[in-house]
């Protein structure tokens, strides 16, 4: 009679195995992940970081070009040391104010420079202001009679309203920079240079008014532009 053979198990599991075959024994095996913990943590933060330096990237791109495009092109200057730079650049640009000095005299005093360059609908706003000899300011005022017909306080209101910086202006409000202009001196002699007072008036919504204002009692003359 032929006997059955039964297979029995040795009497010890081995090592790393239950009393059944092919199952692991809890807390040994093969890990749940082959990269070690601290390993993927640095990989995770370094993909954060290109994300930051992307983000950074293109939110300096954005500042720039707002910067260039917006913010910088409508800034006010002051600061007669300024002056020059300014006119050369401008007369490169604008026609018509040729009168403005290229360099500021040695023997002006008090001088005071403004420019404000138009943006959207609003003019550009340039001012000159300085003190001069009265026997220069007589010369002035001779050619400026002989050259132009003067242009009366109301006329003058209306195509440069805006009036003039006060002398040693320096700096502005960047929300109103004419904010501290005062009207012009009530003994000052104007001229308007261009365009004629009639064009002048009918095109008061896209202004391009250039003149000068001249005080004999006070030494005084004003390049202006709007």
């Amino acid at each position: 009679m032929t006997q059955r053979r039964t297979n029995h198990s040795s009497g010890h599991a081995g090592a790393g195995h239950s009393g059944i075959h092919g199952t692991p024994l809890r807390g040994s095996g093969t890990p749940l992940s082959s990269e070690p913990f601290g390993s993927m943590s640095l990989s995770r933060m370094k993909t954060v970081s290109k994300g930051i330096l992307k983000l950074a990237f293109v939110s300096l791109g954005i500042w720039l070009f707002v910067y260039l495009t917006l913010i910088r092109p409508t800034a006010t200057v002051t600061g007669i040391r300024h002056y020059e730079d300014v006119l050369a650049k401008l007369k490169r640009a604008v026609s018509g104010i040729d009168h403005f000095p290229d360099r500021i005299s040695s023997t002006a005093k008090d001088a005071t420079f403004f420019y404000q360059p138009h943006f959207l609908q609003g003019p550009a706003i340039l001012r000159l202001r300085l003190t001069l000899p009265s026997t220069e300011i007589a010369e002035i005022e001779h050619r400026l009679r002989a050259e132009h017909t003067p242009i009366t306080p109301t006329d003058l209101q209306e195509i440069a309203p805006r009036g003039i910086p006060p002398k040693g202006l320096q700096s502005t409000s960047n929300k109103s920079p004419t904010s501290a202009f005062e009207p012009f001196p009530d003994d000052c002699l104007s001229f308007l240079i261009t365009p004629d007072l009639k064009t002048a008036k009918e095109n008061w919504n896209h202004p391009s008014n250039v003149g000068i204002s001249i005080s004999v009692t006070r030494n005084e003359i004003i390049y202006w532009l709007n």
